[in-house]
């Protein structure tokens, strides 16, 4: 279920503008915080550095 929610939000990240929190809120973590603290167990970085990171290698393909 967790990495469904987070498999969710990469996409999220990805092809939309939403911000960490109306993220959270659509995946129905409980806050913005614990949906970072999930987003960084599962993957390794936050989903901020994932959307730049997303964006900085697609930049540079």
């Amino acid at each position: 279920m967790r990495q469904t929610k987070i498999d969710t939000a990469k996409e999220l990240l990805i092809a939309s503008n939403l911000t960490l929190l109306e993220i959270s809120n659509l995946l129905s973590f409980s806050t913005a915080s614990y949906f970072v603290k999930t987003f960084k167990e599962i993957t390794g970085i936050t989903p901020n550095h994932f959307r730049q990171h997303f964006f900085d290698e697609e930049l540079h393909l």
